[in-house]
Order: C-alpha cells, then sequence, then structure tokens
C-alpha cells in the first residue's frame, strides 16, 4: 500500500515520515537548506513479513500544490497532517479538498506535536479537525495525537495504517505506471519511476511510453525499494528501461508506461465534473485551467455540455480540451486549478478518454454519456439499448482497460454479439439485416439493370 502525506507547510510531514520509517524523504540540497519539502519525497517501512509500506511525502507550500498532485493521485491512502500548535491552516484546507475530489476514501489523521498543546487544546484541535473531515470522503477518518521529538504516539499511528488494508488497485488490466521521476543512472541508463496503477511489470516487458509512443524494454526493476521480477499494482516500481530512441530528455513526469494495447493519447475529455462549493463565482463554459491527471499537468479548457455555467457546489458533464495530448483511461481521477495555479478549484472523473470534437452536446452523445457513465458490469448493456444500438469493442476496452476476453464475456452478458469489431444486440442486428434486405429489395424492384446498390446510397 502507499500512503500519501497532506497538509500545510511546517506542520511536520516530513519528520513523522522519518518517525516512522527512519528515512529523510528530503533529497534534494535546495530542500536541506531551507528546511521545507519542495518536490516528492519517498520512503518506505519493512513490514516484517516480506511486506513494505510506502509513503509518498509531498510539498505543503501552496507553491509546490503542482508537485503534490503529481504524488497524490497514486496512493491508496492518505496521512493529513494537522500542527496541534497551529491548527488548521490553508493548505490542510486544500490539500484535504484534493483528497476528497480524487474520492480518497482511506486515511488517518495524524496531530503533530501533540507535546507544545496541553489536553484542553488538543481536545479543541480534534473537535476542529473533525468538523472539517466532517462534509469530505475522508469524514470519520480516525485522529491520531503524535509528536516525532518524542515518539508520542508514532507506533499506533502505524499500526493503524497497517488495518487500512491492502492497495484496492486492479490487476486483471494492461499495465500502467504513471512517471513521476526520469533520472540516468551510472552503468544501467534511463531509470523511471512511479506508482503502478493498473496490471503488474516484469523484467523483459516491452512497453510504450505515452504520449510519446517510444518503445522500451525493462531491463531491471525495483518494487517498493526491493529488487525484483514483478511489480503489481499499488507498488511503487522504479524502472531501468532500454531502447533506440530512449534517453532522460525524451521522458518526463507525466508520462505514463503501459502495455501496447493502451497506447492512445488524447486531448479531449468527456467528464463528470464537480465544482467545489468554496468557489466565489460560477465556472463558465471554455473557461481555463491548469489540469492534472496522474502526474500530469497540461493546461486546457473546459468545454461545459449541459449548461453555460455550472455554480459552486455543482456538478456537470463537460469535455476537457488539453493543449497537449496526455494518456487517460475511464476512471481517471482530474483536479483543475484556476489559471494561475493559486487554488483547486474542481475535481472531474473521466467518462470517455476519447471525447469527440463536434456533436459534443446533442441530446444523443449526452445519452450516451451517461450510459457510459455505469460500472463495467452494466455499462455494455446500457449502450447497447442507446439509439445508436452498437458498440465499438476495441474503443471500449482501450478507454477502460478492458482485454478482449474480458470485453466479449461483458458483451455476452448484456445478451450482445460482435461483428468486424462492433457489438450489437440479436434484436438489434436481425432489425439491421432485414432493413437492409427491404433495402436492396426496393433497389433492385425499381432499378432491374443495375448491377448493385451503391455503398453511399446503402449509408
Amino acid at each position: 500500500m502507499i500512503v500519501g502525506t497532506a497538509g500545510h507547510i511546517d506542520h511536520g510531514k516530513t519528520a513523522l515520515v522519518k518517525a516512522l520509517t527512519g528515512v529523510d524523504a528530503d533529497r534534494l540540497k535546495e530542500e536541506k537548506a531551507r528546511g521545507i519539502t519542495i518536490d516528492l519525497g519517498y520512503a518506505y517501512s519493512d513490514l516484517g513479513d516480506g511486506r513494505q509500506l510506502g509513503f509518498v511525502d509531498v510539498p505543503g507550500h501552496e507553491r509546490f500544490v503542482h508537485n503534490m498532485l503529481a504524488g497524490a493521485t497514486g496512493i491508496d491512502a492518505a496521512l493529513l497532517v494537522v500542527s496541534a500548535a497551529e491548527g488548521i491552516k490553508p493548505q490542510t484546507v486544500e490539500h484535504l479538498q484534493i483528497m476528497d475530489l480524487l474520492g480518497l476514501d482511506r486515511g488517518i489523521v495524524a496531530l503533530t506535536k501533540s507535546d507544545l498543546v496541553n489536553d484542553d487544546e488538543l481536545l479543541e484541535r480534534m473537535a476542529e479537525v473533525e468538523t472539517l473531515l466532517s462534509a469530505t470522503s475522508l469524514s470519520g477518518a480516525e485522529i491520531v495525537p503524535v509528536s516525532a521529538l518524542t515518539g508520542q504516539g508514532v507506533d499506533e499511528l502505524k499500526a493503524k495504517l497497517l488495518a487500512l488494508g491492502e492497495s484496492g488497485k486492479g490487476t486483471t488490466g494492461h499495465t500502467r505506471l504513471a512517471v513521476d521521476r526520469c533520472f540516468l543512472l551510472s552503468g544501467a541508463g534511463v531509470v523511471v519511476t512511479g506508482t503502478v496503477h493498473a496490471g503488474e511489470i516484469r523484467v523483459g516487458d516491452h512497453l510504450l511510453l505515452t504520449p510519446s509512443g517510444l518503445e522500451a524494454r525493462v531491463r531491471s526493476l525495483h518494487a517498493q525499494n526491493r529488487a525484483a521480477e514483478v511489480g503489481h499494482a499499488g507498488e511503487r516500481c522504479a524502472l531501468n528501461l532500454s531502447g533506440a530512441r530512449l534517453s532522460r530528455e525524451a521522458v518526463k513526469r507525466g508520462d505514463w508506461v503501459v502495455s501496447p494495447a493502451l497506447h492512445a493519447p488524447t486531448d479531449r475529455l468527456d467528464v463528470e465534473l464537480k465544482l467545489l462549493a468554496s468557489e466565489p463565482q460560477p465556472l463558465k463554459h471554455w473557461s481555463p485551467a491548469h489540469v492534472h491527471l496522474g502526474s500530469a499537468h497540461v493546461m486546457g479548457r473546459v468545454a461545459l455540455l449541459a449548461d453555460d455555467q455550472l455554480r459552486p457546489g455543482a456538478s456537470g458533464l463537460a469535455q476537457l480540451v488539453l493543449d497537449e495530448k496526455i494518456g487517460v483511461l475511464a476512471g481517471d481521477r482530474v483536479i483543475l486549478r484556476d489559471p494561475s495555479a493559486t487554488r483547486t478549484i474542481a475535481g472531474a472523473t473521466v467518462i470517455d478518454p476519447f471525447g469527440p470534437p463536434r456533436n459534443r452536446r446533442t441530446p444523443r452523445r449526452l445519452a450516451e454519456l451517461r450510459a457510459l457513465g455505469r460500472p463495467n458490469a452494466s455499462v455494455l448493456d446500457a449502450l447497447l439499448r442507446e439509439e445508436a444500438g452498437f458498440v465499438d469493442s476495441a474503443r471500449l476496452g482501450i478507454a477502460r482497460n478492458l482485454k478482449a476476453a474480458e470485453v466479449e464475456r461483458l458483451l455476452a452478458e448484456a445478451g450482445g454479439t460482435k461483428v468486424a469489431g462492433f457489438g450489437f444486440l440479436a434484436e438489434t442486428l436481425a432489425a439491421a439485416r432485414a432493413d437492409f434486405g427491404e433495402t436492396l429489395k426496393f433497389f433492385h424492384e425499381g432499378s432491374p439493370d443495375a448491377p448493385g446498390l451503391p455503398p453511399e446510397r446503402l449509408r
């Protein structure tokens, strides 16, 4: 499992991670000189049974929220850190908003520096935090008073983190790793690190970088800070990659390492978007925004699909039109920040990573999006009964990271059949064949000397 810290600057996130793991996650010279976390840090705790508990330590300064977001999207549980001496601060609130928008419902609050306050003050802080959590996905999360200096509460906190359970990331789909670091290692070459979001990675695998399409072979790997032959979904991995065109400059944070079947970069995402209730005004159609997905950070615009504006606290369908292509799948969570990157404004869940450039607001398309918003078990049944009456099986498989056998199983369960790569209901196919026969009959009755029906007439 991967635990990600969250919280305001100087509330003791890095010190707490060190108390839990013995590792100082601040690795940059500037971080050590300034005494603040600037970029993502990583640490691991050996559980003694062959498992490793991983931590992603994020910066708390408002200027580095973009770095925090690059690490937050790959975690399984949140460790919200609040100083008992200072209480709730701006980035406490913003980081919690981000965790809520990402749908993280597993987490614990560490009330740090608890040795600096008396019992009454501690109870007051706990009540404040409970109130803050109450309207979020972390409502009811346990609050543990700790002190990284004295060690008070650290063992209890670690035990409660372990009790949160294993990673919930899927292992059945194609391989997908979000790159958050890339560097050259002497004698080895290009190394990328990141969290495996789906599938598994094995030494010797031939994979692709998305969106560039560069080919890469896994020469060796580390999973959860240990040399391994395979890395699983939910683990942080370091991959030593080789490839004819691969270089340090060719790979960047925001790329994905994927199975070839998932290489389908896109710049139009149809999403279900939620505007934060704290926003001072409605979000207007075609508003610019910073878009964060996985470890990627790109600029884009919000095309509202049902209305011309979205009021604070409301949700609605939208298309995110990005300035550059990225790797995206249905179900991915997106965070939007304002054009000046000073505050988080909204979150979204991807419904269709391959949004159309035209006819995106038609009743037929909106009905299709509502069908695509369903879980895998019922999405095909809903799509096959829409006006179009058919499904592009390959496209659906890519969008939802389903292997071909899984798509065919779901199609059969929905009462469908596959013809030329498309799924149909049996009755829809029978009706189409009957209509085709009637069209041919009518044509030949009217043009008995014609050799056949031109394809354009059939369309």
